[in-house]
């Protein structure tokens, strides 16, 4: 881990300095993501993607959930997602991939082997490929109002 913290330390003052031409992503303060352990974020936020803000707005419109960050897919925490449907009975899933594919259904599939019978939604992005225009990317994704909705429709 060390020297993947050097590289990327590296790569960040080259990219400051105009040195690496285009974009770069940087897994800074994400080295040691516990695998196989999803975050159970406070309870009463939302569960839309991209900020807290929108989590907190949503909140305000009364769109209250509790928020599982899964964090990562193979191991899949099953239990926590249990432990957290159990208490609400309901589960939006939300992923910014087209549905066909997606591993909504199975996080969905494996609340019910472990819960039984519950009301669940998913939310993806448009069923095409992520256009490369950043206003056409925002249109496709899975938006605030889409989560919210889902979640309504969950009452």
């Amino acid at each position: 881990m060390l020297r993947i913290r050097l590289f990327e330390d590296a790569v960040l003052r080259l990219f400051l300095a105009n040195e690496v031409e285009g974009t770069t992503h940087l897994c800074q303060g994400r080295e040691a993501d516990p695998v196989g352990v999803c975050s159970a974020l406070e309870p009463g936020d939302t569960v839309p993607p991209r900020t807290g803000a929108q989590c907190r707005a949503r909140t305000a419109e009364g769109v209250a959930a509790e928020v599982v960050d899964l964090r990562t897919l193979r191991a899949l925490d099953v239990t926590t997602i249990a432990e957290s449907v159990s208490r609400t009975g309901r589960l939006v899933v939300v992923e910014e991939v087209p549905p066909t594919g997606g591993y909504a259904a199975g996080v969905i599939a494996s609340a019910v082997e472990r819960v039984g019978p519950l009301a669940a939604r998913w939310v993806t992005m448009s069923d095409l490929p992520i256009p490369f225009a950043r206003t056409l990317e925002d249109a496709a994704l899975p938006s605030a109002d889409a989560v919210a909705a889902a979640a309504r429709l969950l009452s």
